[in-house]
């Protein structure tokens, strides 16, 4: 007897007659069955055929037969799910949940998307020996619903499927100990190709990338569309040094291989943020602000890479956070108590040849609101411009202070096309034209790969009154080497994660030459950041770079602190 033979039992509703179970479950696409795992035989409900479309049973007799018309490149199968199960049998059975899609037809037919729920028991060992559950045809069963779970676009999870699943697994990760992580993963370069080729071949690009990553889960790993080009992956059991070797594997897919739209060539570029869980995160809400925030110093920082938040660094940022810091910041450019924070940049002798500013907010308790935090909170809130020209003001106030002092600064998107701070630095420059070139606006290769005539036209104007041009970030991310050329970059600076390249072994070294080599054609001088010991600033030296900042630097005239009285402005 089947098990649908021994579930149906009839129901007289008062208005529709006699229904059998059987007719219900076949109405909502729905069908059980019962899994011997020892002997692999699979019993279904009668109701199977016409329920799954197979042409018989024999093809859905066995795990084995039925694994064979599961895609390869859909979600994780009914035995990933058994296998990930973060439980042990206690008698009652062990609950599982999969979604994966179907191809009745075989491997050149269509596919239909398929939820898998069910329990599993377990032998005298603890192993699973046998799997009850019940399959459902997403397509037929949501279609009455008007809902899926899977987004059209790239036909993994959609946004609330992925964000329930994460709030369904936490509960489990925190009582199992054994730590997850939570990644946003960044589709770089999409403006680009939609400008180029049209919306529809980034939405190819979209699709493309998350076939390649999907390919690179493991049973229980889980992704989903985040919104966006942004896609997000739960990857179980997963240390924090696990979750770097993770990240790289999905953007080592992400990239190889060159997809083809029409007759453009195209390659896949990603930048990817991370949060660890519980240790980091241990609510939804958490697990997205601190991958979002992640995924933010990434871009920042080394585009085309991977950032986690640090081991020891503070929990994401609230919102309660975000407003409190914004209050601060305001009161901060009204108190005109932001200050700008230098690191010493050094040739290959070490000896000191100009310093990097950044600005900083000290609050009125005397706490200090650093880069990081500050470029987020006034990006979000549209303080950006003020905060650059406040910036502006103090780094010409040192500069009048210090004969020799050669700075740079960063300029915010918000301040490339209003021009106030062109206008600025040439009012002073008038007054005091012994500072004309001595300071360098910083441009992060994310801002101009995605806005390059708003960086052209700024550069050019920053050119014609005295002010150098520097591009900072090269290395990783998509940037057109046209667009690096048309700006007559006076520095560019390789992104911080190359440093460590330069040390890892000849191709790696040769991979930074070649940097530095570009760099140099265009006639500008090849810079680095980050640099942590002096042995790298060697080996980045050998590799043809002209100047270091970072951590060796240190004992120079590094930190925060007010303006020095004399003022340019």
């Amino acid at each position: 007897m089947t098990l649908a033979r021994e579930f149906a039992v009839t129901s007289t509703p008062a208005d529709s007659g006699k229904t059998s179970a059987l007719e219900i479950l076949t109405s909502v696409g729905e069908v059980v069955y019962d899994w011997t795992l020892r002997t692999d035989r699979l019993v279904w409900g009668a109701n199977a055929l016409e329920v799954i479309g197979v042409p018989g049973f024999d093809a859905i007799a066995t795990g084995k037969a039925w694994r064979a018309l599961i895609d390869p490149e859909s979600g994780d199968s009914r035995e990933d799910a058994i296998a990930s199960a973060p439980n042990t049998d206690d008698g009652r059975g062990v609950p599982y949940a999969s979604a994966y899609r179907l191809r009745p037809q075989g491997p050149s037919g269509p596919s239909v998307p398929v939820e898998d729920v069910g329990r599993w028991y377990a032998d005298s060992r603890g192993r699973p020996e046998r799997a009850q559950g019940v399959i459902r045809l997403a397509g037929a069963r949501r279609a009455a619903e008007g809902v899926s779970r899977f987004d059209p676009l790239t036909g993994q999870l959609d946004r609330t499927h992925l964000l329930a699943a994460l709030g369904e697994a936490l509960p489990a990760i925190v009582a199992a100990r054994k730590p997850a992580a939570f990644l946003l993963v960044s589709v770089d370069g999409l403006a680009e190709v939609n400008e180029s080729l049209g919306i529809a071949a980034g939405d190819q690009v979209i699709a493309e990338a998350a076939r390649r990553i999907r390919a690179q889960l493991r049973a229980g790993d889980i992704v989903g569309r985040y919104s966006g080009s942004l896609l997000g992956i739960l990857v179980m059991n997963c240390s924090e040094r696990a979750m770097a070797r993770a990240a790289e594997r999905f953007a080592t897919a992400a990239r190889k291989g060159i997809l083809e739209i029409g007759a453009a060539p195209i390659g896949i570029a990603v930048t990817i943020g991370g949060v660890s869980l519980p240790r980091q995160a241990r609510t939804t809400e958490e697990a997205m602000l601190g991958a979002e925030r992640a995924l933010r110093q990434a871009r920042r920082v080394s585009p085309g890479g991977f950032a986690v938040l640090a081991p020891d660094g503070p929990r994401p940022m609230s919102p309660l956070r975000y407003q409190k810091l914004c209050q601060e910041i305001v009161a901060g450019l009204n108190d005109r108590r932001l200050a700008l924070a230098f690191e010493v940049v050094v040739d290959p002798t070490g000896a000191a040849v100009g310093r990097k500013a950044s600005p900083v907010v000290v609050t009125d308790r005397g706490d200090r609101i650093l880069a990081e935090d500050l470029g987020a909170v006034a990006a979000r809130a549209g303080l950006s411009e003020m905060i650059d020209q406040r910036a502006l003001e103090l780094a010409l106030a040192e500069l009048g202070a210090a004969a020799a002092a050669d700075l740079s600064l960063p300029v915010s998107a918000e301040s490339l096309s209003a021009g106030r701070l062109v206008a600025q630095w040439k009012s002073a420059t008038l007054r005091h034209p012994e500072i004309a070139g001595r300071l360098t606006i910083e441009v992060a290769v994310p801002l101009l790969a995605a806005r390059p005539d708003a960086c052209r036209h700024f550069a050019a104007e920053a050119r014609a009154v005295g002010l150098g041009v520097a591009v900072t970030g090269f290395g990783v991310g998509p940037v057109a080497l046209e667009d690096l050329r048309l700006i007559a970059p006076r520095r560019v600076e390789l992104a911080p994660g190359l440093t460590e390249r330069a040390l890892a072994g000849p191709e790696e070294a040769a991979y930074v030459a070649a940097l530095a080599g570009l760099v140099r054609a265009i006639g500008a001088e090849p810079c680095c950041t980050g640099v942590a010991a002096p042995r790298a600033a060697r080996a980045l030296a050998a590799q043809g770079l002209a100047r270091f900042s970072g951590p060796f630097t240190a004992d120079g005239p590094a930190g925060a602190g007010a303006a020095p009285a004399t003022a340019l402005a």
